[in-house]
């Protein structure tokens, strides 16, 4: 079940988005684009035209070769410029009977990346959970400084300064 919280906000994406990436992604888009518009159909058809191996227009080669170049983008974006995608038509066992052929990335270089997305998953979650705490000392360190104190539930019990709303310049 996709939650937006924990699927897309905690997914590592790399730190820095390159010109290069941003282009590949932008010529695949369009090139999808112009395809759909030429041939009026959707994404579902475009993309069962390009898993389709006996599939071999131009279009749709020109299609393979785009989602490979923004692949290695990405790949690059994350400095895993050494992983070898060897992109291909691979018959994934995870996927419905009569419908499991995908051109994509192969088998080894999806558990690599898998691997990989999931050290650096634990790495930002262990770096946030480490920041986080030391937000909460340094806050509770100031809290305490102004004259407050922190009950064992974690709330402040510190006091408002008084104003003197009463008292009128004269």
């Amino acid at each position: 079940r996709y939650i937006r919280s924990s699927v897309f906000e905690t997914y590592p994406f790399p730190e820095t988005i390159t010109e290069q990436l941003e282009d590949a992604g932008q010529r695949f888009y369009e090139a999808q684009s112009r395809i759909m518009g030429i041939h009026s159909i959707g994404l579902t058809d475009l993309f069962n035209k390009i898993h389709n191996e006996d599939e071999k227009a131009d279009e749709i080669m020109e299609i393979r070769y785009l989602q490979e170049k923004m692949d290695t983008q990405v790949l690059s974006s994350y400095g895993w410029s050494d992983v070898v995608l060897d992109h291909g038509f691979y018959s994934l066992s995870y996927l419905p009977d009569g419908n499991r052929v995908r051109y994509c990335i192969s088998e080894t270089a999806r558990k690599e990346l898998l691997r990989r997305l999931l050290i650096l998953n634990h790495d930002r979650a262990s770096f946030e959970s480490e920041m986080n705490q030391r937000s909460k000392a340094i806050s509770r360190k100031k809290i305490e400084k102004e004259g407050g104190s922190i009950s064992p539930g974690g709330r402040t019990n510190n006091h408002q300064a008084d104003f003197d709303f009463d008292k009128v310049d004269e």
